[in-house]
């Protein structure tokens, strides 16, 4: 066990952050704040292709594996280890992709919607 503080310490000891969740019609729904701790700390990151992970970032932001294939996960962990142009890459994009989803920003599409009748 370890306190909220010493998270993000953990996490940004890191190289990659890998988060193998099964994919079921439960997790489809569900949201990993996990992944995005991750990539707001700038790690790349391995995940479960789930839809809600999916229809954030794009295959230029994280590396998708099937869940119930450890070898691809593996195999991804290591493409990660051997290309750092890569793991620079990924980290950027997805990082850029949280800023676009950022409370600042979705607070101020927010407060713009127009209600219709």
């Amino acid at each position: 066990m370890v306190t909220l503080e010493e998270i993000n310490v953990l996490i940004k000891k890191s190289d990659i952050g890998i988060v193998p969740y099964v994919n079921d019609y439960y997790m489809n729904l569900a949201l990993s704040t996990k992944t995005l701790e991750y990539a707001a700390c700038g790690l790349p990151v391995v995940t479960t292709r789930l839809q809600t992970i999916r229809s954030l970032f794009d295959d230029n932001s994280i590396l998708y594996t099937d869940s119930d294939n450890p070898e691809d996960i593996a195999q991804k962990v290591i493409k990660l280890c051997f290309e750092p142009e890569l793991r620079r890459n990924l980290s950027t994009n997805a990082y850029k992709t949280l800023e676009g989803i950022s409370w600042q920003v979705m607070e101020s599409r927010y407060l713009n919607l127009s209600i219709q009748f």
